[in-house]
């Protein structure tokens, strides 16, 4: 089997010679590919290849800003280990993710356009509606004026920030073990990496409050990562990446099976390997 992975950052970062592009998420995303090609290759039958046309199936890891994934996966040949395009336009807009929720009664936090932000309490948090990776992201304290129509306002919530993974397949959605995440403390919420696994109490608290974000959403499929809040008031879902995310880099150093395995089983192309993991504490960061 023949195996094109696509990692976004690192490609743009080769035509352009990496001048435009933060060295973290250059770091991040060399990270995530190299780690899921090792794994790919170390499976019997199977050869990690560089020419896409020639695939047996792809995998693409890109952001959903400016519909870069979509395009991504429309361009590729034959199975994709990928969400599905509707899928993914519906969970790369935050605004419309939040009103979809609300509408399932998936506990978020209250989100608007900026420019309706006054029919929020302060503090809120200002982001892009399609942004990810906490891109111009921060923390408004009082009213000012309303930026571009591309941002949206979402009532702060105060809390651990942790992300679950999932492996979803035709036959079955598998969680795997949260990890809390590290964000800065400057307003920007710049992620710093992760650390898993959690104590076990909010291991439940995410996984139960993560399956119910994706469980509503139609057409996800493979690698999925789910961010929430875990606070005092009651817990809350903040947004769903329907791609390869850093935490398989964490989560591969804890994983007694092999997780490009698991990914190939989401759409029937291996059999699911038992999911086990080993004892210790993972930790990484960007």
């Amino acid at each position: 089997m023949n195996v094109f992975v696509y990692e976004y950052i690192t490609a743009l970062a080769g035509i352009d010679g990496s001048s435009s592009i933060p060295a973290s998420l250059r770091a991040e995303g060399q990270a995530m590919l190299d780690a899921v090609q090792a794994d790919f290759a170390a499976l019997p039958n199977c050869t990690v290849i560089t020419n896409r046309d020639s695939a047996d199936v792809t995998l693409i890891i890109a952001p959903e800003t400016e519909a870069v994934l979509e395009r991504g996966i429309a361009r590729s040949r034959g199975p994709v280990l990928n969400a599905s395009l509707k899928s993914i336009a519906l969970t790369g807009d935050k605004l419309r993710l939040a009103e979809w929720w609300q509408r399932h009664g998936v506990p978020t936090p209250r989100t608007v356009p900026v420019r309706d932000s006054h029919e929020l309490t302060f503090p809120q948090v200002w982001k892009l509606r399609d942004g990810a990776g906490s891109q111009e992201m921060r923390l408004v304290e009082r009213p000012e004026p309303a930026i571009d129509e591309r941002f949206i306002a979402q009532e702060f919530v105060a809390g651990r920030a942790a992300s679950v993974a999932f492996l979803v397949g035709a036959d079955r959605t598998v969680s795997l073990i949260p990890a809390w995440q590290h964000l800065s403390d400057d307003g920007v919420f710049r992620y710093l990496g992760g650390e898993l696994p959690i104590p076990q109490e909010f291991a439940e608290r995410a996984i139960v409050i993560a399956k119910r974000a994706i469980e509503c959403v139609p057409g996800l499929l493979g690698y999925v990562g789910v961010d929430v809040i875990l606070s005092d008031v009651g817990d809350f879902v903040i947004e769903i990446n329907p791609r390869l995310t850093t935490s398989y880099i964490g989560l591969r150093q804890i994983a007694d099976f092999n997780l490009a395995e698991a990914m190939l089983a989401c759409i029937g192309l291996a059999q699911w390997p038992e999911i086990r993991w080993r004892e210790g504490v993972v930790r990484f960061g960007v």
